[in-house]
């Protein structure tokens, strides 16, 4: 099961949070990752992440979603096949591997659902 630590100005309908919750607990399954981990996703509207996006990618523009991993696996390399690289990031109150963060402008996906 993947932690997702939850935060942000935006809310999601619960049942949308449970299917984001269930397509999370697969992604650790298909990468072959077989210790606990966790992520950190915020909830923002288009504003928000038009300047986290600017910040970091120098684009001044909002987008759907951006992602900051706290690792830069190898080219080619995934989180599963880069196991020692993963172990780094354990987090004592977490419990587990930290993957990193993930920002989601909430108007931005349901204009393009």
């Amino acid at each position: 099961m993947m932690r997702i630590e939850w935060t942000g100005e935006q809310e999601l309908d619960p049942s949308i949070r449970k299917k984001m919750q269930e397509a999370a607990d697969q992604c650790p399954v298909s990468e072959g990752i077989e210790v606990p981990v966790a992520i950190s996703v915020r909830l923002c509207d288009d504003n928000a992440i038009s300047e986290i996006n600017s910040e970091f990618r120098g684009i001044s523009r909002s987008t759907d979603v951006l992602s900051f991993p706290t690792v830069d696996y190898p080219a080619g390399m995934t989180a599963g096949q880069c196991g020692k690289l993963l172990q780094q990031e354990y987090d004592d109150e977490l419990n587990a591997c930290f993957l990193g963060d993930i920002v989601i402008a909430v108007p931005h996906i349901f204009a393009q659902a």
